[in-house]
């Protein structure tokens, strides 16, 4: 490639420099662009992609890598475009979000799915896929949803449904030939009472190690006992902080006399006591102390987005039938409002060690604190959530005594308005 560059005096040929760069220098200089322009990127990248054909060429597996559908509406000029590239440039993808926004198109859920299920055979190299609806399918939807799981490839590693119901995912799933697939979150509506038929996720996805079911289902234990017969599951993943808005959590509000939730979690646990090494749980409703010969093996523990204010006994009844077990690593994960109290398990005397005797990572936040130069003596409501100064600076040095590397977020207090 020549560009002429004319003076007063004389006519100069020239090669851009960049242009006779290797393939490789380029991409390295690409990534280091990425790496510069976090939140822009991949705007920086379009840019880059019509500089020339060699730019394209190389941007065009970065740029197509993950794809977000559009949020608000899908009409004809989106599933157009979405069409027209797919037959190119869709083995080039690996992450598909499918997800609207509040208050997108009625007709979002109808457009993106009929388009899917005719381009899904596209996505050869897919590994992630996630489908959040939000509504109830009709018939049409149910069936290009089936059609999208029968023809999709199968090299799937990473599956996350949401918003719809159990009956109209478990048709998908009935169909789909997805070998390869590890991660698996249902996210999804069902009525307790109705029947459900169980996926047997063991034989449809026998490589499968990690399931993240929510807090509200409560099918009939023989359910769980059907649908992980034989499974080997890594990871459990109870509970969905973001099901309702609001900033409510996923509990288990159940109408059903007897409630057999936690009957169905024992036979989950259970089938999986012998490989289960991660548990997350975002439910206040989990009911820790009835699995603890179950889960012996874990060594991670996460609690996500559980509130500690109004409900302080949760503290021990979700956290206190791991304090004995050998875990490694515990994460409060944007948790709020634990208590003070949370301190005495990690005090360095020789009584305190019996609790978490094996832990060597902790990461804790929300933490409420005093700021140094306050007191508060006439603190009332909340006040035995609230961490003192001494406290903090004493639970602090006991971690670093005992050999654990803490991570903590404090909140500090300044007073009521």
């Amino acid at each position: 490639m020549k560009a002429s560059r004319r003076d007063s005096t004389s006519t100069v040929n020239c090669d851009p420099y960049i242009l006779r760069l290797p393939n490789e220098l380029l991409l390295l200089i690409f990534n280091a662009i990425k790496s510069q322009y976090r939140y822009t990127a991949k705007l920086a990248l379009r840019r880059l992609a019509v500089v020339c054909r060699r730019f394209r060429d190389l941007l065009i597996p970065d740029l197509f890598r993950i794809v977000s559908l559009p949020k608000y509406s899908f009409h004809h000029r989106e599933r157009s475009a979405l069409c027209s590239f797919l037959p190119s440039y869709g083995h080039h993808i690996r992450h598909l979000e499918a997800s609207p926004a509040g208050g997108a198109d009625p007709l979002w859920a109808s457009s993106v799915l009929s388009t899917l299920s005719l381009s899904a055979k596209h996505f050869t190299n897919l590994q992630y896929l996630q489908i959040h609806l939000h509504r109830t399918l009709t018939t049409e939807q149910q069936a290009d949803l089936v059609e999208m799981f029968k023809v999709l490839p199968p090299h799937l590693q990473e599956l996350d449904l949401a918003g719809f119901s159990w009956t109209s995912a478990a048709k998908a799933l009935a169909v789909a030939q997805q070998p390869n697939l590890q991660r698996l979150s249902l996210n999804l509506e069902s009525i307790p009472s109705a029947p459900m038929a169980p996926a047997k996720f063991t034989s449809y996805f026998p490589a499968i190690v990690h399931i993240h079911i929510p807090g509200h289902w409560c099918p009939q234990p023989s359910w769980f006992i059907e649908a992980f017969l034989g499974s080997k599951l890594e990871h459990i993943a109870v509970g969905f902080a973001d099901r309702i808005e609001n900033g409510e959590t996923d509990s288990h509000l159940c109408s059903n006399h007897p409630c057999r939730w936690t009957d169905g979690l024992y036979h989950l646990f259970a089938a999986s006591a012998s490989s289960l090494t991660n548990l997350t749980i975002s439910t206040p409703s989990f009911p820790s102390g009835s699995f603890v010969s179950f889960i012996e093996r874990v060594t991670t523990v996460t609690f996500r987005h559980i509130d500690f204010n109004w409900s302080p006994d949760h503290l021990v009844q979700l956290v206190g039938p791991f304090a004995t077990l050998s875990i490694t690593s515990l994460r409060f994960d944007r948790c709020s409002g634990i208590p003070p109290t949370f301190a005495r398990w990690f005090e360095d005397t020789e009584q305190s060690r019996r609790f978490f005797p094996t832990l060597k990572e902790l990461q804790v936040g929300r933490l409420y604190a005093l700021v140094e130069w306050e007191d508060f003596n006439d603190l009332d409501f909340g006040s035995e959530n609230i961490w003192r100064p001494a406290v903090r600076r004493e639970f602090e040095w006991s971690c670093k005594r005992r050999g654990i590397e803490a991570v903590f977020y404090w909140d500090f207090f300044m007073g009521w308005d």
